[in-house]
């Protein structure tokens, strides 16, 4: 994305309208001058720098999202023909990656991207990951918003969260503490 400075008309214009395999939508939240923020800037350029563990993270959280609803919500799995999630190959079929948005605000000069996700078992609700660096630190129904972006200490707290908190590796847990710290929250506040 070279010279994107001078193309954000025509790109604003162009967001994603298509099912094209490889397309997707990057929303970038820019200000009201219309240019992404230094903090923005870096944080795509990170993603980028970072792709391949990022989607390492994204795939093990989302393995680890499928098996987390299976056991809290059998019900809503039986006598579908989704797969067990036993690798992320076996869940490929069933989600779609669906665009990348990357948030204005900022933490520590990094800000919040959130992936969107188009899942068979839910297409009214989609589905979305807010991830701070490459650690995904919520995952959830997109029509209900972020509690983390939108409440910070309700989602410390939140006890029926579909992916909180209680659910982080240390990896993930270390990158909310300093995510946290950067909206200057108490780390130890849940996390």
């Amino acid at each position: 994305m070279k010279a994107w400075e001078r193309n954000i008309a025509p790109l604003a214009k162009a967001r994603r309208r298509s099912d094209a395999p490889g397309a997707h939508e990057v929303g970038v939240a820019a200000g009201a001058d219309g240019v992404p923020s230094p903090a923005q800037d870096e944080t795509y350029r990170r993603f980028l720098d970072r792709e391949e563990a990022t989607c390492r993270n994204v795939c093990d959280a989302l393995l680890r999202y499928d098996r987390s609803m299976r056991s809290r919500f059998p019900d809503g799995f039986r006598g579908e023909a989704y797969p067990d999630g036993r690798s992320v190959e076996d869940l490929g079929p069933w989600i779609a990656f669906d665009g990348i948005d990357i948030l204005r605000e900022e933490s520590h000069g990094t800000c919040p991207v959130v992936l969107s996700w188009n899942p068979a078992w839910d297409q009214e609700h989609k589905l979305e990951m807010v991830l701070y660096k490459d650690q995904v630190l919520e995952i959830g129904s997109a029509c209900a918003g972020s509690m983390l972006l939108l409440s910070p200490q309700d989602y410390l707290t939140a006890p029926d969260l579909a992916w909180g908190a209680d659910d982080l590796n240390a990896a993930e847990r270390e990158a909310l503490r300093e995510f946290l710290d950067g909206y200057g929250l108490d780390p130890r506040d849940g996390a």
